[in-house]
C-alpha cells in the first residue's frame, strides 16, 4: 500500500468541509477565548492586590488606592452644604472686606487663590487632577461647580478638617500675609515670603 492512499483514506484526520469539523472548531475557539479571558481577569486582579512600595515609602496595592479613592472621591458632582461659611468671615477679618463685599456671593480674587492654596492644596496631586478633569473651567476663572462637589464621604471629612485648621489659625492672625506664613510652617503648604517685609 502506498503512502498516498493511507493519507487519504485516514478516518481520523478531519475533513476541512466537513461541517461537523467547522462546528466543533467553532467551541473550541469560543472556550478557549472564553478561558483567555477568565485567565487574564484572574491574572489583573492579582496584580492588583500585590503590594509595592511607593517611592514615598508607604507600601500598597492598586487595589488599595482605587478602595481610597472610591472613598474620597465622586465622579459626578454630589449636593454638599455650603462648606466655607466660617473660612470667608475669618479671611474677611484678615483682608478688611467690607459688610457688602462679606455678603456679597462673588468674593475677591484673594479668596479664590487662598482656598486653592491654603486648603486644597494639602489634598494628593491625584485628588486635585480628578476635581480638575470632571470641573473644568467654563469661562475664566470660572467653574460650573464648586470643587467640592467632586469629594466623597472623606473627602469631604478632610475638607472640613483643612477648614476648621485654617479658619483657627486665621483667628490667631492679624494680617493674611501672617496667617499663610503660620500655615505654612505648619502644614507644608508652601508659600512664597515677601524679602522685604
Amino acid at each position: 500500500m502506498k503512502l498516498e492512499n493511507l493519507e487519504e483514506k485516514n478516518p481520523l484526520e478531519p475533513q476541512k468541509n466537513n461541517e461537523v469539523f467547522d462546528d466543533v472548531q467553532a467551541f473550541l475557539n469560543l472556550v478557549t477565548r472564553q478561558a483567555d479571558k477568565d485567565s487574564r481577569a484572574k491574572y489583573e486582579k492579582k496584580k492588583e492586590k500585590e503590594k509595592f512600595e511607593r517611592i514615598n515609602g508607604e507600601i500598597t496595592s492598586i487595589h488599595e488606592i482605587r478602595e481610597r479613592n472610591e472613598k474620597l472621591l465622586s465622579e459626578f458632582p454630589l449636593d454638599h452644604e455650603p462648606k466655607f461659611s466660617l473660612f470667608f468671615p475669618a479671611l474677611g477679618r484678615l483682608e478688611n472686606w467690607s459688610e457688602d463685599v462679606q455678603k456679597c456671593y462673588q468674593k475677591p480674587p484673594i479668596a479664590a487663590k487662598t482656598i486653592n492654596e491654603v486648603i486644597y492644596s494639602r489634598f494628593k496631586e491625584d485628588v486635585i487632577s480628578h476635581i480638575h478633569s470632571k470641573n473644568p473651567y467654563i469661562k475664566y476663572c470660572i467653574r460650573k461647580y464648586k470643587n467640592y462637589r467632586f469629594l466623597g464621604e472623606d473627602g469631604i471629612l478632610k475638607l472640613e478638617k483643612y477648614i476648621d485648621d485654617a479658619v483657627t489659625l486665621m483667628n490667631e492672625c492679624t494680617s493674611t500675609y501672617e496667617f499663610r506664613i503660620k500655615h505654612a510652617t505648619r502644614f507644608g503648604t508652601g508659600f512664597q515670603p515677601d524679602l522685604f517685609k
